[in-house]
């Protein structure tokens, strides 16, 4: 099939770029996806905001990629009584709760996922 040598040294290339390429739309290039898949989304109960009687705006440590967000968001969706909404740019979460949270609460679901809270404000 292949008499010259530098024609299937290209092929070779070729194919182990394609599976690169498809690797990383699979599992994502991210600093913590990027040997495992997308961890699953977690569905919060209720997606209106304005259901939920308290808000909170995080300021979140360590969160650089698209997987980082989804594990912050399911850590507190997992709860079944809270919403939350990462902004990756600003490092920020906001949350909203059906249940009263303070920092520590709030530092104890980030740390267990990971991730450092850096700053804990409520919303009016």
């Amino acid at each position: 099939m292949f008499t010259d040598w530098r024609l299937y040294a290209t092929f070779v290339v070729l194919v182990l770029l394609v599976l690169i390429f498809y690797r990383r739309i699979k599992h994502g290039s991210s600093c913590c996806g990027e040997h495992e898949g997308m961890e699953d989304r977690i569905r919060p109960s209720d997606l209106n905001p304005s259901h939920y009687a308290y808000h909170y705006i995080l300021q979140v440590e360590g969160m650089v990629c698209s997987n980082c967000a989804r594990k912050v968001e399911n850590a507190f969706h997992k709860t079944g009584e809270m919403l939350a909404h990462v902004d990756l740019g600003k490092k920020e979460v906001t949350l909203h709760s059906s249940r009263i949270l303070d920092r520590k609460q709030t530092a104890d679901i980030l740390d267990e996922a990971g991730y450092t809270l850096m700053d804990f404000k409520e919303e009016a």
